[in-house]
């Protein structure tokens, strides 16, 4: 059964002299995928924090797990995070979109599974849901299916759009024409 996950990407990493806007992601580093549970065929969703915003830059499904060493070989880049898990798309996933912002209104829909198979939304640290906890997507989190099939929506309706070189916020008023 497939499982879908989140990959935090450092906001350092997250600009077009670290990881190239609009190539397919094909892979991505952590400690943590093994212990995680992640696995061949479950999805990968690449996120960042700025500023107290989620970024979603897309997705991939992973066709195996590699050392570093092995990812640097296949993606040809001898300068990947210092991690020492790689998960690989062979196939290469959705174009990386470092420029999608989602709405805090967005954001708070996400759920992820805790340790006790319990969901839970990501932690804002204010009353008014503006601003997520700077650890809120930190390391892997299991996503819950409905969350899976949100980011989903968000990468079809934004990847559909012209692409830009602006910031794209994501609210729940451009995500009610598709749904």
């Amino acid at each position: 059964m497939t499982r879908y996950y989140t990959c935090h990407w450092q906001k350092k990493f997250w600009n077009p002299e670290a990881n190239t806007p609009y190539e397919p992601i094909k892979a991505a580093g952590s400690n943590r995928f093994t212990q995680r549970g992640v696995a061949a065929e479950d999805i990968v969703y690449i996120v960042s924090i700025a500023d107290g915003q989620l970024y979603l830059g897309g997705k991939m499904q992973i066709s195996r797990i590699v050392p570093r060493s092995t990812a640097m070989k296949i993606t040809g880049n001898q300068r990947l995070y210092d991690a020492a898990e790689f998960v690989i798309d062979t196939k290469g996933g959705t174009p990386l979109n470092l420029l999608r912002r989602l709405a805090p209104e967005v954001t708070e829909q996400i759920e992820c599974i805790l340790a006790n198979g319990t969901p839970k939304t990501l932690c804002f640290v204010d009353d008014n849901k503006m601003n997520l906890d700077v650890q809120a997507t930190r390391g892997v989190r299991e996503l819950t299916k409905k969350s899976a099939e949100l980011l989903d929506l968000i990468i079809d309706v934004t990847d559909a759009r012209p692409r830009s070189t602006s910031l794209l916020t994501v609210t729940n008023s451009m995500l009610k024409r598709r749904r």
